[in-house]
């Protein structure tokens, strides 16, 4: 079994290689990233938007904490975004089999700073009737804290951006708009 390190320094070898990722990384280096959706995301290992969306190197901006906890260091890098980039979407992305969400839910008492992040979503899907209905809650609460945000509301206000919830299915690796959007 490889060392994490050296698997790492392999994928990186064939990321340079790759003649599409370097024309990309040369093109977004000179000019600039433009990425045209923020997307909030839990920070599981298997919920990676970049290869969810099969987006290029530029296109996303992307912030991720553990169960869509956001605290003023993420709200503030989604301000960053929508205010330099002019992205026009952000999608809040919560996935099923959420570790976060379960852990929550469980009512377990954490220590270290875990139990901020359990803290933090046991208030968020108190009334919750099952854990999808909880996971649902969780990237609801997350949407609200982003558009109470004054910074991103008045872009919300002006029209310039929409906020759009979003579940992930790590089974079938599909993405569910919640409210209609498909």
């Amino acid at each position: 079994m490889k060392n994490p390190i050296d698997k790492l320094m392999e994928g990186n070898k064939s990321f340079i290689a790759n003649d599409e990722y370097a024309a990309k990384r040369a093109l977004t280096a000179t000019r600039g990233q433009k990425p045209h959706t923020i997307v909030v995301a839990c920070s599981d290992s298997r919920v990676a938007p970049e290869f969810i969306f099969s987006a290029n190197i530029g296109e996303l901006f992307v912030v991720r904490t553990a169960g869509l906890t956001l605290d003023n260091f993420a709200i503030g890098s989604i301000e960053f975004a929508v205010s330099t980039f002019e992205s026009k979407v952000i999608i809040v992305l919560g996935h099923n089999s959420c570790g976060a969400v379960a852990a929550a839910a469980e009512g377990k008492k954490h220590t270290g700073k875990l139990r901020f992040v359990t803290r933090e979503i046991s208030l968020r899907i108190c009334g919750a009737e099952n854990i999808s209905d909880a996971e649902r809650l969780n990237v609801m609460h997350a949407c609200n804290l982003i558009q109470m945000n004054p910074v991103v509301k008045s872009y919300l206000d002006r029209g310039e951006v929409e906020i759009i919830p979003a579940i992930y299915d790590l089974y079938t690796g599909k993405v569910e708009f919640l409210f209609g959007y498909e």
